[in-house]
């Protein structure tokens, strides 16, 4: 197992050395084959299992260094928006190819993408994929999401997958505090959390109702500024559980929702938002949704992306696609 100090496995003629990222903390971890078995079972494959970002960052630095191309990513949402926001330090503009193995409590990108392996044997049907060659393997590419701290923040960029503020912020506190903890997990968690935020505000004027002050700003769209009660922006093809509360013309890679605070009327609304009927009848309730490259966004509380919380700054933040990048998953 890799700690940093870039040992190498000694490997057969013709094997390819392929790197492997593995949060120890996620929820399944504990169910997955143990690390040392896999490194026993796979003398190809360079583990690594960073504690925290510097040693993620050491990690693949390491990979990098190596010219691995294929990046395992075994974790959660979480793991893998810490893994994409780190490669630029590491492969520049050449990021490998990566592989995810799901583990973590939502797994949203790896649902929304198709890239589900499952099981114990997850890890070893990719490793074998490998050996087989690139016929073995399916790949999906996909646009990324990066979010740039505005003025003179010293932050660096987080790239994801979905942003959420308002009434998804509270949606995420809610998994947090009550959901996972009873043992609810993946794209359920997210939908249950994201329901019992909504139905404790539907009938309220106060609270989550209320909704967050809010400057949005995507290119070539009209501003929107005021009280929002609810904030999405996305990059991905789908979402859970087949959800998908967006419309808008063009290709362009982002998408967003935004709705206007207090909510009026929304659950009469919320069948046509999911069956993509987006219309003029939406925007006049107050719903608005476009495509865009890029959204300028200034919140007065944190966002969420993928699953962790961030504050906005004083400045706002850039939201902008900063390319795609390849996923592959056994065929």
């Amino acid at each position: 197992m890799a700690d940093g100090s870039g040992h190498v496995p000694a490997l057969a003629v013709g094997q390819r050395l392929v790197g492997m990222i593995s949060n120890p903390r996620s929820h399944r971890h504990g169910r997955s084959v143990p690390s040392s078995t896999l490194v026993l079972r796979h003398p190809e494959l360079l583990l690594f299992e960073p504690r925290d970002k510097p040693a993620l960052d050491e990690a693949l630095r390491t990979c990098a260094l190596l010219g691995i191309r294929l990046l395992l990513v075994r974790g959660g949402d979480g793991t893998l928006r810490d893994v994409l926001s780190a490669l630029p330090w590491a492969y520049g503009t050449h990021p490998p190819e990566i592989a995810l193995i799901p583990s973590g409590n939502t797994n949203l990108a790896a649902r929304a993408l198709g890239l589900r392996p499952r099981g114990r044997d997850a890890v070893d049907d990719v490793l074998r994929a490998v050996q087989a060659g690139d016929g073995a393997f399916r790949r999906v590419e996909c646009p990324v999401m990066e979010v740039r701290w505005n003025g003179d923040n010293p932050r660096r960029p987080i790239r994801g997958f979905l942003l959420g503020a308002a009434a998804f912020t509270a949606g995420k506190k809610l998994a947090d505090d009550a959901v996972h903890r009873r043992g609810i997990h993946n794209g359920l968690a997210v939908a249950l959390a994201v329901a019992i935020a909504i139905g404790t505000s539907l009938f309220r004027r106060s609270g989550i109702a209320a909704g967050n002050e809010m400057d949005i700003r995507a290119d070539g769209h009209p501003a929107l500024s005021g009280r929002h009660y609810l904030l999405l922006v996305t990059s991905l093809p789908r979402m859970m559980l087949g959800l998908w509360p967006f419309w808008g013309d063009g290709d362009a890679p982002l998408q967003s929702l935004a709705i206007s605070a207090p909510p009026r009327r929304v659950w009469r609304l919320i069948p046509r938002v999911l069956m993509r009927r987006g219309s003029a009848q939406l925007t006049r309730q107050g719903l608005h949704s476009v495509r865009s490259h890029g959204i300028e966004l200034r919140l007065d509380a944190p966002f969420v992306l993928d699953g962790e919380l961030y504050e906005p700054g004083p400045d706002g933040v850039s939201v902008s696609c900063c390319g795609r990048i390849g996923f592959v998953t056994p065929a």
